[in-house]
């Protein structure tokens, strides 16, 4: 098993700053096509970002045996889709962008462990919704069986938007499961326990 560690993430933000979609990318091609030297039996699982990185993969990957994609980033609120079209003149007076509102992760023992910046720079926000576009155009040739775990309280995600994107994906073998716990990072969120359970069942399938 593997979790590589993308490019800028847990480092420091000014490295961060300095990545690029197209980094992140390579990143996950790269880490791959180490793995599949090694074995023809890599199943992908993407989280949030990971898991619209891992769809571009998938639909460049006929041979993917599964992909399964927790609280995948596959869409964009309008309102944060404007602040990345607006980047190249927004990030002359902004340098760095605070989250807030409802936290990604509400277990108080893994929020206080998370090692998220909990800010971006208005570019990255471009950046992201790159992966985002591209991802997009990707699922239709998505053709590896997937496994696509949401929770109704993903506070990045609305469901209807989680919906969209599971349907837009090209597999003919494809399961949607929703969670009620937790909201964004499921994985390591209240109720990981279901999250974790529901990808082993079904790697065990496979």
């Amino acid at each position: 098993m593997r979790a590589p560690l993308l490019p800028g993430h847990g480092r420091t933000i000014a490295e961060f700053a300095r990545t690029r979609a197209t980094d992140w990318l390579a990143a996950v091609r790269q880490e791959y096509s180490s793995l599949r030297a090694k074995s023809d039996h890599t199943v992908v699982l993407g989280v949030s970002m990971g898991g619209a990185l891992a769809t571009i993969l998938a639909a460049e990957s006929p041979d993917l045996p599964a992909l399964v994609l927790i609280a995948p980033y596959l869409a964009m609120p309008r309102w944060l889709a404007a602040i990345a079209i607006s980047a190249p003149v927004l990030g002359v007076g902004v340098r760095y962008m605070v989250g807030g509102g409802v936290r990604s992760i509400t277990d108080p023992v893994e929020a206080e462990r998370n090692l998220a910046y909990g800010a971006v720079t208005p570019r990255l926000v471009a950046e992201l919704r790159r992966v985002v576009v591209e991802a997009q155009a990707a699922e239709p040739k998505v053709r590896a069986p997937v496994l696509f775990i949401q929770s109704h309280h993903d506070n990045r995600i609305a469901p209807e938007a989680a919906e969209a994107a599971f349907a837009r994906l090209g597999s003919s073998e494809k399961q949607l499961v929703w969670v009620d716990k937790g909201t964004h990072i499921i994985t390591v969120d209240v109720g990981r326990d279901i999250v974790i359970g529901n990808v082993a069942d079904w790697l065990d399938t496979r």
